[in-house]
């Protein structure tokens, strides 16, 4: 979940971007980039403007009983995936794929692979026992955002189709070299955005 701090800081992130692009020295800028951006920078609001809390307008906090029904829906709705095969057990996971047991655990420990828990029960996602995909490239995307990304994140990192990735999906991408590493780009992206921040 973003705070409101991590959002005015993404704010000004993106307005220094902005910035760079409209009025930077660097050559590789094109004209129609620059203009875009400086359109953009418009309406975009000033660092004065931008503090942790007047980011976006205040909502209702959620009750706790709130939070326990979006829970149980959630849970509800992995359940029925489950069901239409879209998450495996584990030993349906390693049949299909053609792993063993050991190999598929030693998998989750080192990021290559990950599971989801449904209930009291593990499940791993039967895209990824797809045995047409690059398995040394789908490992090394899916080890740029292990720990940090939790596994339901991940999971739509992989079948969500992404603008930057031309309209793929992250598991399209490992079959072609120049959208394989823009997808790592985004894992990169996707791991920061989730990593614990320090103190400062």
């Amino acid at each position: 979940m973003t705070t409101p701090d991590e959002r005015a800081r993404s704010l000004r992130r993106a307005r220094d971007l902005l910035m760079e692009l409209a009025y930077g020295h660097k050559r590789l800028v094109r004209q129609e980039l620059r203009s875009e951006a400086r359109v953009i920078l418009r309406h975009y609001p000033q660092e004065d403007t931008v503090s942790a809390g007047d980011c976006w307008p205040r909502r209702a906090t959620m009750s706790a009983d709130g939070w326990h029904n979006v829970r149980r829906r959630a849970v509800r709705t992995r359940r029925k995936l489950a069901c239409k095969g879209v998450f495996l057990s584990g030993d349906a996971f390693c049949q299909r794929s053609g792993i063993s047991r050991t190999q598929l655990v030693r998998e989750e420990r080192r990021g290559g692979l990950f599971n989801l828990r449904i209930s009291r029960e593990t499940y791993a996602p039967a895209v990824l026992a797809d045995n047409s995909l690059d398995k040394h490239r789908l490992a090394k995307l899916l080890r740029r955002m292990a720990p940090y990304v939790p596994a339901i994140g991940r999971y739509d990192l992989l079948v969500s189709r992404r603008g930057p990735l031309g309209g793929k999906t992250a598991l399209e991408a490992t079959r072609r070299g120049k959208r394989y590493r823009v997808a790592l780009r985004l894992a990169d992206s996707v791991a920061s955005e989730n990593r614990p921040r320090g103190p400062r």
